[in-house]
C-alpha cells in the first residue's frame, strides 16, 4: 500500500469499503477516527471512499485505531496487492465474503451490464430459482439458504438507485434449462417479463438461438461503468471472481456486447416473449419420473 504503486480504481474502492466496515465494526464514528489520527473528517471520507490511497504506515494507523486484529490487517494488506489490470478475489466460506468485494463494485456503479449464456443473471433470479440451482449443484442445506438471502439482498441493492441503468443480455438457452421444474420456471418467467417495467433504465434482452453462436462463449460476465471512474468487467469462476479493468480486455467486453445489443430482442420483445414462455411452462403437465423410464 506505498504511495508510490497507486492501486486501481476498483481495489481502491473495495479497500476504502473494508476500512469504513471496520471502523463500524468498531464503534467509531469518522469524525472519532479522525481525531484519534489527528486526520481531517474530509481524509477519512476520501480513505473510506477509494478517493485518496493511504501509505501502508497510514493504513496501519488507522487499523490500529480500530484495535483491528492481524487477520484482517492481512485482508487489507491482500486487497491493496498491485494487479496487473485484473485479479482474482477467492469466494470465502460465507456468502458474505463470497460477494463483498461485487458488491462494493455494483454499489458504487451507474450502469452494470449482464450477459449470461446458460442461466438467469444473479441479479433477476427468484429466491426459488436460486434455490433450486443451488441444490442441483450438491451445497448443503444451511449454506443454499444463507447464499438465497445474500442473493436476494444483492438484488436489492442493485433495485435501490433508480438512476442506475441495469440491462440484461439473456440467452434463450437459460429459459429453456429448466430449473426446479416447470412452476418454477412459470414464475421465474413471469417475474423476468414484469421485473422493471416501470423503470425505462432497467432492460431485459433476449438473445434468440438462432441469432448466432453465442450461446456457445462459456461464462457469463458484467460490465460495470461509473460516474468517474474506468469500467470494470467481472466474470465468475467456480472458487473466485475474476475482476478485469485493462483497456484491451474492456475492449473486447464491449465488443461482444455491441455485438450481442444487435442480436438481441428489443426489451419489449423480449418480455411478450417471455410471458408467452412462461404460459407454456404454467401448462405443461409435470413428468413422472417412474412413467418416463418406462415409457424410455
Amino acid at each position: 500500500m506505498d504511495e508510490s504503486s497507486r492501486i486501481s480504481n476498483a481495489r481502491g474502492r473495495e479497500v476504502g469499503a473494508e476500512l469504513r466496515r471496520i471502523r463500524e465494526a468498531s464503534g467509531l464514528t469518522g469524525q472519532q477516527l479522525a481525531e484519534a489520527l489527528g486526520w481531517s473528517p474530509s481524509m477519512v471520507s476520501r480513505a473510506e471512499h477509494g478517493k485518496r490511497p493511504l501509505s501502508e504506515v497510514d493504513a496501519l494507523l488507522y487499523l490500529a485505531c480500530c484495535r483491528t486484529s492481524r487477520r484482517q490487517v492481512e485482508r487489507v494488506r491482500e486487497i491493496a496487492r498491485p494487479a496487473k489490470g485484473y485479479w482474482l478475489r477467492p469466494y470465502g466460506l460465507q456468502p458474505a465474503e463470497e460477494l463483498r468485494s461485487l458488491l462494493v463494485q455494483e454499489a458504487a456503479a451507474s450502469a452494470i451490464t449482464c450477459y449470461e449464456p446458460t442461466v438467469l443473471p444473479d441479479l433477476l433470479q427468484t429466491g426459488d430459482y436460486t434455490r433450486a440451482l443451488l441444490v442441483s449443484a450438491g451445497q448443503a442445506d444451511d449454506v443454499v439458504e444463507s447464499r438465497v438471502l445474500a442473493r436476494a439482498e444483492r438484488q436489492r441493492q442493485a433495485r435501490g438507485r433508480r438512476d442506475r441503468r441495469l440491462e440484461f443480455f439473456v440467452h434463450e438457452h437459460a429459459v429453456r434449462s429448466v430449473v426446479g421444474g416447470h412452476l418454477v420456471m412459470h414464475e421465474q418467467l413471469m417475474h423476468l417479463a414484469a421485473a422493471g417495467t416501470t423503470r425505462p433504465r432497467y432492460l431485459i434482452r433476449l438473445v434468440r438461438t438462432s441469432a448466432g453462436p453465442f450461446g456457445a462463449l462459456g461464462s457469463g460476465f458484467s460490465v460495470l461503468d461509473f460516474p468517474d471512474d474506468p469500467p470494470v468487467a467481472y466474470t465468475p469462476l467456480p472458487t473466485a471472481g475474476l475482476f478485469a479493468e485493462n483497456p484491451a480486455d474492456l475492449l473486447v467486453y464491449r465488443r461482444l456486447l455491441t455485438r450481442l445489443d444487435r442480436a438481441a430482442l428489443s426489451d419489449e420483445e423480449s418480455r411478450r416473449w417471455l410471458a408467452q414462455l412462461a404460459v407454456r411452462y404454467r401448462h405443461i403437465e409435470p413428468v413422472d419420473a417412474e412413467s418416463e423410464a418406462k415409457s424410455a
